[in-house]
C-alpha cells in the first residue's frame, strides 16, 4: 500500500496528471483531496506513467497524483491515514479529444484472449432394440365379495384332522357367542318392561291413567333362559378321520 505523506519543500505543488490544477495545501485538504506518490516498483511505476498520457514524462521521487484520479473502491479508509490498495492505478482523467481517441485505439488494439475450446459432446449410444410385448391372458383379480361367497359355500371338510378340529372349535365358539347375545337381549327386554310397569303403576296411583290402558300395556312375562354351566368341551375325532 502507498501512504499519503505531507509534501516537503522539494515536492511539486501541483498534481502530475494531465490538465489537473489541484495544488497541495490547506485548500485541497479542506476539500478532502489527498496526494499519493508513484510506486517504487518499476513495472507498476511505468503503468502509472502511461496512464497519464504525458509525452516523455518520467516520475521522480517528488511526483504526486491527487486522489481525484482514482475510484472510490481504490482507497483503504479504515485507518487514520488514507491509503491506496495494492495493484490499483489512476484511471480518471479529463483528456482532450485527441488523447481520448488515442486511448480508444489503444484499447481496441489490445489482443483479446480467444475463448476456451468447447469440448465436443460425447457420442450418443444407439437406443436398445424394442422387443414386442408378449400378450398375456386377461386374468381378472378376485374381489373380496367373490372370496366371501367362496368361503360361505365351502362345505368340503378339511383333509387334516388338526384343521378339522380347529374348524369345529370355531363353530362351537360362535354358537356360545350367539347364545350369550340372545340371553343378554332378553334380560334387557325384561328390565325395560319392569321399568314400564313401575311407571304405569305410579300413573294409576295418581289417577293419570285408567285401568284399561294399564291392562293393554301389560304383556306376557319375559322368560329368560337359565345360564348354562360352561363345561369343557372336548373334540373327539373318529379314528377313521385321522387316516391319510
Amino acid at each position: 500500500m502507498f501512504f499519503c505523506r505531507r509534501a516537503d519543500k522539494k515536492m511539486p505543488n501541483f498534481c502530475a496528471a494531465y490538465g489537473c490544477s489541484n495544488e497541495w495545501g490547506t485548500h485541497s485538504r479542506s476539500r478532502g483531496i489527498t496526494f499519493h506518490r508513484f510506486p517504487k516498483d518499476s513495472v507498476r511505476k511505468r503503468e502509472w506513467e502511461r496512464a497519464l498520457k504525458r509525452k516523455d514524462f518520467e516520475a521522480t521521487q517528488y511526483s504526486r497524483i491527487c486522489s481525484e484520479h482514482f475510484r472510490a473502491e481504490d482507497f483503504d479508509r479504515t485507518g487514520q491515514t488514507v491509503r491506496l490498495r495494492d495493484g490499483v492505478k489512476p484511471s480518471i482523467f479529463n483528456f482532450p479529444p485527441h488523447l481520448r481517441k488515442a486511448c480508444m485505439k489503444q484499447e481496441k488494439s489490445q489482443p483479446v484472449a480467444p475463448p476456451p475450446p468447447v469440448a465436443p459432446p460425447p457420442p450418443v449410444a444407439p437406443p436398445p432394440p424394442v422387443s414386442e410385448p408378449v400378450p398375456q391372458p386377461d386374468v381378472k383379480p378376485k374381489t373380496g365379495a367373490e372370496d366371501e361367497i367362496k368361503n360361505e359355500h365351502n362345505y368340503a371338510l378339511p383333509a387334516s384332522p388338526a384343521a378339522l378340529k380347529a374348524r369345529l372349535l370355531e363353530a362351537l365358539a360362535r354358537v356360545e357367542s350367539l347364545e350369550r347375545k340372545e340371553r343378554n337381549s332378553m334380560i334387557r327386554e325384561r328390565r325395560a318392561k319392569k321399568h314400564l310397569q313401575a311407571l304405569l303403576r305410579g300413573l294409576r296411583m295418581n289417577n293419570l291413567i285408567s285401568d284399561g290402558r294399564l291392562d293393554l300395556t301389560a304383556g306376557p312375562p319375559v322368560k329368560v333362559k337359565p345360564r348354562r354351566r360352561r363345561r369343557r368341551r372336548t373334540v373327539l375325532l373318529d379314528s377313521s378321520a385321522t387316516r391319510p
